[in-house]
């Protein structure tokens, strides 16, 4: 998948290197009181994402990505969205 770029800020797939990063901000109390399954991740099952969404190339119909967020030039992601195309191309 392309890099989705703005001016401040580029969307691009999480990788590896992504996993520990996501991790430990989705882990933090302040952070999982934000989040709806208040549900730590568990490094094992993001890094299976990471290789799920390497392996359909992207965004896919029926299928849901993790998107990294990192500010532009740089590669260290500071934040996430998900995205995903809905059956019929929503």
């Amino acid at each position: 998948m392309t890099p989705i770029r703005s001016e401040r800020l580029t969307l691009r797939l999480m990788t590896h290197t992504d996993v520990d990063t996501y991790v430990a901000y989705r882990s933090d109390p302040v952070t999982l009181e934000l989040l709806e399954t208040h549900v730590p991740p568990i490094a094992e099952r993001i890094h299976a994402e990471v290789d799920a969404a390497a392996s359909l190339g992207g965004l896919a119909e029926d299928h849901w990505v993790r998107l990294a967020v990192t500010l532009a030039g740089e590669e260290e992601m500071i934040g996430d969205v998900g995205a995903g195309i809905k059956n019929g191309g929503g």
